[in-house]
């Protein structure tokens, strides 16, 4: 992923910045057949919370740069 990296620490700071949508449960003691934790990860919501608004321009948050890509290109999102 070039630069970026992705592992479990990378869901759980992301469940971290409070606007993931992700609860505790997606992300610690998780169970692996939790199809609900699975759809909030790849929620628009989550992808969004991998990103900021730095002088009027969207940017990936440091340290997120795996996970955006990883979200980005596997996600399928929708408005609703």
């Amino acid at each position: 992923m070039g630069a970026g990296y992705l592992t479990h620490r990378s869901l759980v700071d992301l469940f971290e910045t409070g606007k993931s949508g992700l609860v505790l449960k997606d992300v610690e003691n998780v169970d692996k057949q939790d199809d609900g934790a699975a759809r909030r990860v790849f929620h628009a919501v989550a992808l969004e919370a991998t990103t900021e608004v730095v002088d009027g321009v969207t940017v990936i948050r440091e340290g997120f740069l795996g996970l955006f890509s990883y979200l980005f290109v596997f996600g399928t999102y929708r408005s609703n």
